[in-house]
């Protein structure tokens, strides 16, 4: 079985100045490197993390460490076996004896014993230990840390699509603010290049007719909306647009990282004449089983961080005293759902939302958990087969969102600064969508 608690299970060290001068050229051109370690082949990981520390003659200020995933390839000789390392995150800055000194004398008299060596298995306590520690030393890295881990345990997909796939998950989530404004999307997305708005600039950016510069909204009066002090700090894209009646809808993409790494979408519309936001979180079902039926598997650790994220701040809203007046009234007291969909890819021409089910928090909560959602072998299914029509479509949940059915109260809406912040930080796309309209106008055959 998988071992799914993070750990960094071994130290490698390259003492060899041309050795480390090659590895150092690989790793910054981003490509794999392979080394043959001075252990017997069983004392090596056969797959996982590694920590590794590179001679300090070529990069004398900590610059010189690494976290990568390690392979075991095959033998070479007799007692040798050559490993190969992927996929490395620069740990800058790191002082080895200030690090050490956070742990105990036992572990750190490991440590200590391990940077002597060239290649240490370190034991399982001192290596969840090992990746803890690291994201107390680099708590701007831990969605990378986490994301690096799932991928060594092959939870994650190829990475190559990656930025394809968040460009169309943003694009949707801004087709969905589009609809819940109420305005026509299809000129909005013709208008769409592609040379801006795909690899390394928000899907925003490629929306030239619509742009605003971050001045433009800067001074607009935003400042009093929940989170948008924490969006404006890391705006990689604004767009605004105007129905008939002269109602505005301000749409704000932010990430703290470059865009081309970020990880997965929250889409968070507040609808100011309710005081009401609505958060919808990305889960692309990229597995299919024997019957051909495509499913999510929620068991990795970006899913539950997420998870975390959002039932903490469930709890907090919970608290709260609920509105008295009409406004506040909600068919539901959560305000997160996720949007579980298959993967998407960017097309030009496709002004359409992709089909999806809308499910709130609270039953997907009961939906991890449910003998309902175990495939054959035992794992969790998230997929239309079952879900049992279950879940709220396109329509519904955006009529309901306008009318503001759903959403979170006036009250609880001053929480949601903190839930914003923590998307951020923990490396996602935030799509924060402001709808400014002061009243709703249905067409007749709305109703």
């Amino acid at each position: 079985m998988l071992n799914k608690k993070p750990s960094i299970n071994s130290i490698l060290v390259i003492d060899e100045i041309n050795q480390s001068e090659l590895i150092g050229q690989a790793i910054m051109e981003n490509r794999p490197f392979t080394e043959v370690p001075m252990i017997r082949p069983e004392k090596v990981v056969s797959r996982g993390l590694v920590l590794l520390c590179l001679s300090s003659d070529i990069s004398p200020e900590g610059s010189g460490f690494y976290i990568c995933i390690l392979k075991k390839q095959s033998r070479v000789a007799t007692g040798k076996v050559r490993i190969k390392c992927t996929d490395a995150i620069a740990l800058d800055g790191l002082d080895l004896e200030t690090f050490i000194d956070r742990f105990s004398i036992r572990y750190g008299n490991s440590l200590n014993q391990a940077f002597q060596n060239n290649y240490t298995k370190v034991s399982d306590k001192l290596s969840y230990l090992l990746f803890d520690n690291l994201c107390l030393e680099f708590p701007d890295h831990i969605e990378e840390f986490h994301r690096l881990f799932d991928k060594s345990k092959g939870f994650l997909p190829k990475e190559h699509k990656f930025r394809d796939e968040d460009a169309a998950a943003e694009k949707d989530a801004l087709s969905i603010c589009i609809d819940i404004f109420g305005i026509d999307r299809s000129p909005i997305l013709r208008s769409w290049d592609a040379k801006e708005g795909r690899l390394g600039h928000s899907f925003l950016s490629g929306l030239n007719d619509y742009i605003c510069y971050e001045d433009d909204i800067l001074n607009k009066d935003l400042r009093n909306i929940p989170g948008y002090e924490v969006v404006s700090e890391f705006v990689t894209g604004v767009v605004e647009f105007e129905n008939k009646h002269g109602d505005k809808l301000c749409v704000i993409n932010a990430n703290r990282k470059p865009i081309e790494k970020a990880t997965g979408v929250d889409l968070i519309y507040f609808h100011r004449k309710y005081d009401a936001f609505t958060c919808v979180q990305y889960k692309m079902m990229d597995r299919s089983d024997t019957d051909r039926n495509y499913y999510y598997n929620p068991k990795n650790t970006s899913h539950d961080r997420e998870l975390a994220r959002m039932t903490d701040l469930l709890a907090l809203l919970n608290k709260e005293q609920k509105g008295s007046c009409l406004i506040d009234f909600r068919v539901s007291s959560c305000p997160f759902f996720f949007k579980l969909c298959k993967k998407m890819s960017i097309k030009e021409d496709d002004g359409a939302i992709v089909t999806g089910a809308y499910i709130p928090l609270d039953q997907w909560l009961f939906l991890i958990n449910d003998d309902s959602t175990k495939g054959k072998n035992g794992g969790t299914q998230l997929g239309y087969h079952t879900l049992g029509q279950r879940y709220l479509t396109k329509q519904t949940f955006i009529e309901l969102v306008q009318r503001g059915m759903l959403g979170t109260q006036a009250m609880g809406s001053k929480k949601m600064a903190a839930f914003i912040e923590s998307a951020i930080k923990m490396g996602h796309s935030v799509m924060y969508a402001i709808d400014n309209s002061k009243t709703r106008i249905f067409d007749e055959d709305d109703d």
